[in-house]
């Protein structure tokens, strides 16, 4: 999906329309086309949002403030999403943007990430000689533009990206640039994004650092200069032989006792020179160009002395312009054309292009494809006067740059762009694009010379291609500079520094607060480094639940018990209900199906995943009409544990392969759907008998909710989650201890805890996770006071384990594979120290002490 400029339309101070441009692949041919609009960030009284299943959006601001809003696509098996930002200030909407990174950024990240992998990355590990940096590259010896690129993000923490200059000894130096450094379709970045820092003075030492897992609320701060870090460490390895003395390359590591690869954040960054433009007035610059045209009454200098502009504090050096962020009017007067060629004037706003080579023609196609056309010469005559909103193009705030079309209009160069050259090989209708920066331009030359007041602006131009000739036919420029000469009022506010054309980009990571579908956190955290502890362990087959013994006959549970499978997917107590030898089955069984498939995925076993899809596809063939499971023991409670798996095994294989699985995965997403506001109302109906003794009931209803919210695109079911996590964090003891049957529970305790954990990694409330990230850290603190040094836990006291029995009978044994999912993720998601090295004691100790 792409959000093109035009796509854009404030049709009132408040009110913003947006049209999503869609491509589909036609699969499936009987898919149908769901579409939805959300608020990622921003104050959710502040807009009101209009749309539904509709790839057109309507957005009517209330209160001032920055807002990325979200648009998503889906067939049932592929889902695409595109972000955007709306700033709104007290007079309405202020500026508008989407953040996609073009195939030509993408593509250009991805090969310069290779080639550096090639050079200092032998046998995939960083060469040591790469380790560290040179201070001298990160000192501008001259006024530059920096601007930075995410090559690569490797890293498993949501870390945040920020810089400071080290010439200056403020106090609050620090800036941030990304909050967010994740990418992929479930992160607010892509590969190949880009942010510019602004044009910085001569003399600014760069310095640049992580915040490990900032998004995720850490606080460690991760420096460039080593002696900033613990220990000294060095944490970026930047002494690469390439780039030149204008583009240089960092690599961080983003652990302190990590795995030293220095690859977790790799950053391009990049020194742009400003240019000198062609002057009319002398003002004994560096390597300046003076034209000094004077072609009579009709030229440059009769112009600026009619409209006492002729002093060189006029005229403007650079052609990039500042939109104000208020709500303003320009008025565009033809004042004289001396041209044999008809033209289009236009403006486009840079940071629809600021990732391209300026003088190629993807640069050009881009600009004039995003452009917004002011004055079109085949309808106007001098004398006559245009009327151009920036707020009505989303351009208030922008900073922008304002070309020429030679005899031609818009629409007909976008039809064959290739074809139009400097000259037009001798056709007039075939000359490219002139633009206000000379770097657009055929050979970096000029074509417009700018002069303001503190009241108007004038354009001179200069309509034929002022480049040297290699040859092509066609008609040579005079550089006469006075073919069409344009006056803007109120006058245009130039760039500072001469015209660098980038400033300071917003941070539209900052806020993103949740991830689109599953967030990485699920299989990261929750997995692969269980999987690091785990194996060779004696618990290994009891973690997961999932390895199925030689015979392919059973699995185990997480209570130690072996689980028969029969041929059809049916679990334990549901084959007996399927011979006919009991009166009920419990859906709750089919839930392992779900660690299969997560299992398969991190193993990439294609078998195990179709074992565990042929388990989930068992439960919901017993699904009602209504989303119901007529006949299962504890309707209301086993749903809920079914709910939660098929919800988070869906979302996995969505992750995964969608294509592959892409029959079963919109074939889900019904079947959830209807259970999920079944479950919904039934237990609203009885939540006091559900719920109450129960306290990690509260955290699998809010995971089996928002995981059912995230696959199903139903906001509604987020919110009955945010009711349970809400009610299940004010439960919580002073000494971290949520109750079950009124009495502490070790292996409960775990329980409810990996649960957040899952509601945690999905939660679209950004202050709900904050306030669960302490929750958690408190409830696990309180699980840790029971286990000893050597990993023994002491259940002896417990309410429930080894008092109860399962569905099966067998006795509850502690929840080994729930306690340490959770354990490793409190570290690897928040940084609590510790948990993964208490997640590995109690999974290699052979006893527990009654």
């Amino acid at each position: 999906m792409s959000f093109p400029l035009e796509s854009f339309e404030r049709v009132s101070p408040h009110v913003l329309e947006v049209q999503a441009s869609i491509d589909d692949d036609g699969l499936p041919a009987d898919g149908n086309k769901d579409t939805a609009w959300q608020l990622i960030s921003g104050s959710p009284e502040g807009v009101s949002i209009s749309g539904g299943n509709s790839s057109k959006g309507s957005f009517e601001f209330h209160a001032p403030g920055s807002y990325i809003l979200r648009f998503i696509a889906s067939d049932g098996e592929l889902e695409s999403s595109r972000d955007f930002y709306v700033g709104v200030g007290d007079a309405g909407i202020t500026d508008f943007r989407s953040f996609e990174v073009l195939d030509s950024s993408y593509r250009a990240a991805r090969q310069a990430w290779a080639a550096l992998r090639e050079k200092a990355y032998p046998n995939g590990q960083v060469s040591p000689h790469a380790i560290s940096f040179d201070e001298d590259d990160y000192e501008l010896e001259e006024a530059r533009e920096v601007i930075v690129t995410l090559l690569h993000d490797g890293a498993s923490l949501r870390n945040s990206l920020a810089w400071f200059d080290a010439s200056d000894t403020g106090e609050s130096n620090g800036r941030l640039i990304w909050s967010d450094v994740a990418t992929g379709p479930a992160a607010p970045l892509e590969t190949g994004a880009r942010t510019s820092l602004g044009l910085l003075p001569a003399g600014t030492k760069l310095r640049f650092y992580l915040i490990q897992d900032g998004a995720g609320h850490g606080t460690t701060i991760l420096s460039q200069d080593s002696q900033a870090n613990e220990g000294g460490k060095v944490m970026v390895a930047g002494r690469f032989s390439t780039g030149g003395d204008s583009t240089h390359y960092l690599a961080f590591e983003d652990r302190l006792q990590g795995d030293d690869s220095y690859d977790d954040v790799v950053l391009q960054i990049e020194y742009v020179e400003p240019a000198h433009e062609v002057l009319q007035i002398p003002r004994n610059l560096e390597n300046e160009e003076v034209i000094a045209s004077d072609r009579g009454s009709r030229g440059v200098q009769a112009l600026l002395s009619r409209e006492a502009m002729d002093g060189s504090d006029c005229e403007v050096l650079g052609g990039v312009f500042q939109m104000p962020a208020e709500d303003i009017s320009y008025t565009f007067e033809f004042l004289d054309d001396r041209s044999s060629m008809k033209f289009t004037l236009g403006v486009v706003a840079l940071d629809r292009i600021w990732d391209l080579c300026a003088p190629s023609l993807l640069f050009r196609e881009q600009a004039i494809t995003d452009a917004v056309t002011i004055m079109d010469d085949r309808s106007l005559n001098p004398g006559d006067s245009v009327t151009f909103e920036p707020a009505n193009y989303g351009l208030l705030g922008k900073r922008v740059i304002f070309f020429i079309i030679p005899n031609n209009t818009k629409e007909v160069y976008l039809r064959n762009a290739w074809r139009y050259t400097p000259r037009g090989n001798g056709e007039r209708t075939k000359r490219q694009p002139l633009f206000t920066i000379g770097e657009a331009n055929p050979n970096g030359v000029d074509q417009f010379l700018l002069f303001s007041n503190e009241t108007q602006t004038l354009m001179t131009i200069e309509d034929y291609c002022r480049a040297e000739s290699s040859g092509e036919a066609g008609e040579p420029s005079d550089s006469s500079f006075d073919d069409i000469q344009i006056k803007i009022t109120p006058a245009l506010v130039e760039t500072e520094l001469n015209g660098a054309y980038y400033g300071s980009t917003i941070d539209y990571t900052l806020g993103y607060g949740s991830s689109d579908g599953l967030s990485p956190s699920i299989l990261n955290y929750d997995l692969r480094a269980i999987m690091r502890n785990a194996r060779g362990s004696s618990r290994w087959d009891l973690l997961f639940s999932t390895l199925l013994q030689p015979d392919g006959a059973f699995l185990t549970s997480e209570f130690g018990e072996s689980l028969p499978i029969s041929p059809s997917g049916a679990l334990s107590v549901n084959i007996a209900w399927e011979n006919g030898e009991r009166p009920d089955y419990f859906i709750e069984q089919q839930r392992y199906g779900a660690d299969l498939i997560e299992t398969g995925v991190i193993l990439e076993d294609a078998a195990l995943i179709a074992d565990g899809i042929k388990m989930i596809n068992w439960g919901f063939d017993q699904q009602a009409s209504d989303g119901s499971f007529p006949g299962t023991g504890d309707a209301v409670h086993s749903t809920s544990l079914f709910l939660e798996a098929a919800a988070r095994a869906g979302l996995a294989l969505r992750n995964y392969k969608p294509r592959a699985y892409r029959r079963t995965i919109r074939q889900w997403r019904r079947k959830v759907h209807l259970t999920a506001h079944w479950f919904a109302s039934a237990d609203s109906a009885g939540r006091d008998v559900n719920l109450e003794p129960f306290g990690h009931r509260y955290f699998l209803r809010a995971a089996a909710l928002e995981q059912s919210s995230r696959f199903t695109r139903d906001r509604t079911l987020s919110t009955f989650a945010e009711e349970y996590i809400s009610e299940a964090i004010s439960l919580q003891d002073a000494d971290g201890t949520f109750y079950e049957r009124g009495e502490f529970d070790a292996s409960y305790q775990m329980v409810g805890m990996a649960f957040a954990s899952r509601y945690f990694s999905v939660g679209r409330n950004y202050s709900l996770r904050q306030d669960l990230s302490l929750t958690i850290w408190n409830g696990i603190s309180r699980f840790l006071d029971e286990v000893s040094s050597e990993g023994e836990i002491h259940i002896g006291e417990n309410s429930r384990t080894a008092t109860e029995t399962s569905r099966s009978g067998a006795a509850k044994r502690f929840d080994y594979k729930h306690a340490t999912k959770a354990l490793v993720f409190a570290e690897e998601g928040l940084l609590m120290p510790g948990a993964e090295e208490a997640a590995a004691l109690i999974l290699n100790y052979n006893e527990v002490l009654d």
